[in-house]
């Protein structure tokens, strides 16, 4: 797989999804057509609780586990920031133009589009929704934005129907890929996931974020500096920044520590550093470091007998 293809898919919970956005454990949606603001299972895009908001039209949503980010691009032109907790509206301030079409980021950072001409991607300050800085978008109709404080996903549509990485420095084209939709309308996500919705076939989408890296031998695990690296299934180098346990040992170990559960490696100077990884459920053998089947996330078998695996980021 490559960066825009579709890993899977879902009806959205009603017509006309205008927004999508959140991070690897939440989903913020949001309709125009029936006002109304959603959280959306990770697992299977399901509606978890939903609102509906008390005197707006949603066009755009992003954030995090903490924040939600919205536009209200048909009524008032204003950007919100929402409770968490029962989508009620915490603040307010006027959009930097009249048609504010997508929003995202997390709680220290705003991405925002709009489609007054000239076409327009912002980065908003997180106190008073004022500008930090502009630039122009990629292509003209602009209709989602998000990601995180490392990261901005884009999304066009009518003309290109794109999905695109842009640099988070000047909002240049990093990468970009056909979207899986004639009329996508909203984008999100973190480095690791993309969240993606379209208005027409009113679909939700999780798109692969996978870029390609430094080329390296498929299976090999060394370590460099504070990280240890992998080399996937495609070829491509990924890497894992650790937590430092506090202890000292020989470079380049690798192994697991006492509990059984944690990935353990030793940096270049000596520190051992920890990885916890998701477990799979699976049983292999005890001890085994691999990647799995689709190449992307190294595999550790901890003392317990349980299969568990971490997506590294690219090199």
């Amino acid at each position: 797989m490559s960066f825009g293809d579709v890993i899977r898919s879902a009806a959205t919970p009603s017509s006309q999804g205008k927004g999508i956005g959140g991070d690897a454990n939440t989903i913020w949606h949001c309709s125009t057509f029936v006002p109304k603001i959603y959280e959306l299972s990770t697992t299977d895009f399901s509606v978890v609780r939903s609102g509906t908001p008390s005197n707006f039209s949603p066009d755009g949503i992003g954030g995090d586990a903490n924040t939600i980010w919205v536009n209200d691009r048909f009524g008032t032109d204003e950007v919100y920031e929402l409770s968490t907790t029962d989508f009620s509206v915490v603040r307010s301030a006027t959009s930097p133009d009249v048609n504010p079409a997508g929003i995202g980021g997390t709680n220290s950072t705003i991405w925002q589009c709009d489609t007054t001409t000239p076409d327009k991607v912002y980065e908003l300050s997180t106190t008073d929704f004022s500008v930090v800085r502009s630039g122009s978008t990629p292509g003209a109709e602009p209709s989602g934005i998000g990601g995180d404080n490392n990261t901005i996903w884009h999304c066009d549509k009518v003309f290109q129907d794109k999905v695109y990485e842009l640099s988070t420095t000047d909002f240049s084209v990093t990468q970009s890929a056909d979207s899986p939709s004639s009329a996508p309308d909203g984008i999100g996500g973190t480095n690791s996931v993309i969240w993606h919705c379209d208005n027409s076939l009113d679909k939700i989408y999780e798109l692969d974020s996978f870029s390609g890296g430094t080329t390296a031998t498929e299976g090999t695990l060394w370590v460099t500096g504070e990280e240890l690296h992998q080399g996937d299934g495609e070829g491509w180098e990924r890497f894992f920044f650790g937590f430092d346990s506090g202890e000292t040992g020989t470079p380049g170990e690798i192994g697991y520590e006492s509990g059984g559960v944690t990935l353990r490696y030793t940096s270049a100077t000596s520190k051992i550093r920890e990885i916890t990884l998701q477990d799979t459920g699976s049983d292999d053998t005890v001890g085994k470091l691999g990647y799995e089947s689709a190449g992307k996330r190294l595999r550790h078998v901890d003392a317990g007998g349980k299969l568990r695996e971490l997506e590294g980021n690219l090199a």
